[in-house]
């Protein structure tokens, strides 16, 4: 990404489909765990526990010891030393019973889906968590305080964040900017990667004329370019995700595929 006033272009299209092939000879691996963990540190385990449901989100925050937990309608600063000690702090983030009524007769669904569950808590700034919901199928967003830990009035979320609790989610903040990827629309029919926070809002779409078909997304890295490079290139986020494939371009008959998406910063 270089000098003012060229254009640069954000999306490229799907990088990868990744294959899984069978191993029809004897293979010498090493099977050494990475980690081994004693079995005395298992007997003496902390455990946290809440009233709260569906603990699904996390970000840690390993200066300060605190790892910061999104769960349905409630974010919780825990000690990372001790998770069950009383210094765990909680932020209630609920719905209204109006809000709740009003997702009950669009949807036609069960309460369940008409709750606040958190998809995205990641750091912003030095002082500052960004966090989005699903809001009762109506996406809100705000920032957390960090040294107070305290919620900012809420904002539209509609672009950052989906209205389905339950589909396949993930989104990353790079220098100030939120990429994000998943089902979006009240229905969840399209799928897409965008990037927020300008004047305005980058779409896949934008530079590529193709369609996602049933995607579930999974996760996204950010690999940074090394300083001193010679390439003169940009820094890439990468985006996982699985894809179903038309019957007549499945593979092997298996029409799920797994897929790697590559964005430039």
């Amino acid at each position: 990404m270089s000098g003012s006033g060229r254009n640069v272009q954000l999306f490229i299209p799907l990088i990868l489909g990744v294959t899984l092939c069978s191993v029809t000879h004897a293979v010498d691996l090493d099977n050494i765990p990475r980690r081994t963990v004693p079995v005395h540190d298992l007997l003496d385990h902390k455990q946290f526990s809440h009233t709260v449901y569906n603990y699904t989100t996390f970000w840690l925050e390993e200066k300060l010891g605190l790892l910061y937990v999104g769960a349905r309608g409630a974010i919780f600063a825990l000690n990372i030393s001790n998770i069950n000690d009383s210094s765990t702090r909680v932020i209630h983030w609920k719905v209204s019973s109006e809000e709740r009524i009003g997702c009950l007769e669009k949807r036609g669904y069960t309460e369940i889906d008409c709750f606040n569950y958190i998809r995205l808590l990641k750091r912003f700034n030095e002082t500052h968590l960004f966090t989005c919901g699903t809001h009762a199928f109506h996406p809100h967003c705000a920032y957390i305080e960090i040294e107070n830990f305290t919620l900012s009035a809420a904002f539209e979320g509609k672009e950052k964040c989906p209205y389905d609790p339950t589909v396949g989610y993930t989104g990353l903040i790079v220098d100030s900017k939120i990429y994000t990827a998943t089902l979006y629309g009240f229905h969840g029919a399209l799928a897409d990667i965008k990037r927020n926070f300008q004047k305005r809002s980058l779409r896949m779409d934008d530079s590529l004329p193709y369609s996602l078909n049933d995607v579930t997304f999974v996760d996204s890295f950010l690999v940074t370019e090394s300083v001193n490079s010679s390439e003169g290139d940009d820094d890439k986020i990468y985006v996982f995700f699985t894809e179903k494939l038309s019957e007549e371009n499945a593979l092997n008959g298996k029409p799920l595929v797994t897929r790697v998406a590559r964005v430039c910063k």
